[in-house]
């Protein structure tokens, strides 16, 4: 059971750190908002942090129902074939998940090369 949850909350770290580290497309300020839709669609970014908020809820689930189950093991061979599938389940949505991450990282790396510009300075 400690495997599963390991699992679960290292997963639900790492994926919560992704979300929160994106900006959110309302908190930036406009000029910032349209280039990454100029650049990126605006849509396929929400899609894709979408993506990875479903994955960290199904993993959520995933071990929740695996833990109830491995309680309730009545052998060891039992309990370890239940945790190589619950961990195998989670691999599985995290492998799916992989072309939204990919995505996710193509924009955060296209983000930190562009210039800071305030846009609330005056322009002479």
């Amino acid at each position: 059971m400690r495997k599963v949850r390991f699992t679960q909350q290292n997963l639900h770290e790492k994926l919560s750190t992704i979300i929160d580290e994106f900006p959110r497309l309302a908190d930036i300020h406009p000029f910032y908002g349209e280039l990454l839709h100029i650049l990126y669609n605006k849509d396929h970014y929400k899609l894709a942090l979408g993506q990875v908020n479903t994955a960290r809820n199904i993993i959520g689930r995933i071990a929740k129902e695996y833990v109830r189950a491995l309680k309730y093991g009545d052998s060891l061979y039992r309990c370890k074939c239940l945790k190589v599938a619950a961990i195998g389940r989670m691999c599985t949505v995290i492998r799916r998940i992989g072309p939204s991450l990919a995505y996710l990282e193509q924009i955060r790396q296209h983000m930190a090369r562009l210039p800071s510009i305030d846009p609330n300075t005056r322009t002479y």
